[in-house]
């Protein structure tokens, strides 16, 4: 599996299934690759979501998707389904995890979303809905995404000191110096919740401590990865340290370009990031 076909098979994926659930275009790798809908086409695919939820059936969904892939003369149908799979999963909001909009972070502009949890969570327990595929890039993919602003799903993995983009239901999944969850490769877990086929590719999130029902699913995705020492970081762990001392400097708690004129920002935090694997 390369990188390209994982981000196209993804592109697709979320296009026919989160974009219509949520009303509009989440992030893409290949902006030219996901296609144009109708009203009508959105209306059909929110209707296939729909019925997937009320009949939790995988094969039964992907063969209504798979409809509106005629067009494509490249597909990796065994990946597509994969995508198709953690995507849906997603949105099925039972199994304890759900995509909501999200505003909050300056680069999203209006199409951010973040992962919720919507049940409690113990600690230590791997959260099925959320998982995703990693394929290996090369330094200049990673440059050539990251002068493009789509190095979102870029991790580094610390065993081998490589590089590789993540996607799936797992990339949705927004970065906190104050994490309380992490990834790791968790394939017999993954197999063992979902039934989907699961490899040495595939990447699971599993819990650091308890979760709340309605709080948000965060991971840390490395000390460098918002700037040197993460000094651009938009996270609400950020925030409130940004808040502590600027409270006891006696000064404006929310005033917006004060964390990039001060350069402030939480101590480092441990060595090794959850991000990586």
């Amino acid at each position: 599996m390369s990188s390209i076909e994982l981000a196209k098979m993804n592109d697709l994926s979320s296009a026919l299934i989160v974009d219509p659930y949520l009303g509009f275009k989440t992030h893409k790798i290949y902006d030219s690759y996901p296609p144009s809908l109708s009203n009508a086409e959105v209306f059909k695919l929110q209707e296939i979501v729909l019925e997937y939820l009320q009949d939790q059936s995988l094969e039964e969904a992907y063969k209504k998707f798979r409809i509106f892939c005629t067009d494509y003369t490249d597909l990796n149908e065994q990946l597509l389904r994969k995508q198709m799979a953690s995507h849906l999963q997603t949105l099925d909001e039972d199994v304890g995890a759900g995509i909501r909009p999200c505003k909050r972070y300056s680069k999203d502009e209006q199409n951010g979303v973040q992962i919720i949890a919507t049940r409690k969570w113990k600690k230590h327990e791997v959260i099925p809905s959320l998982f995703g595929h990693v394929a290996q890039i090369t330094n200049e993919e990673e440059n050539t995404l990251r002068v493009a602003n789509k190095n979102f799903s870029v991790m580094e993995s610390t065993r081998n000191n490589a590089k590789y983009l993540l996607l799936g239901s797992i990339s949705f999944v927004n970065s906190s110096c104050d994490a309380n969850c992490e990834t790791d490769i968790l394939n017999e877990l993954i197999r063992q919740y979902t039934g989907a086929s699961a490899e040495k590719t595939t990447v699971g999130i599993r819990t650091k401590r308890t979760l709340a029902k309605d709080e948000e699913i965060t991971v840390f995705y490395g000390e460098d990865y918002f700037g040197d020492e993460n000094k651009e970081c938009e996270c609400p762990a950020c925030e409130r340290s940004l808040c502590e001392l600027t409270r006891l400097a006696g000064e404006c708690p929310w005033t917006p370009v004060l964390r990039f004129a001060t350069n402030l920002r939480l101590a480092p935090r441990a060595a090794t990031a959850p991000h990586s694997f």
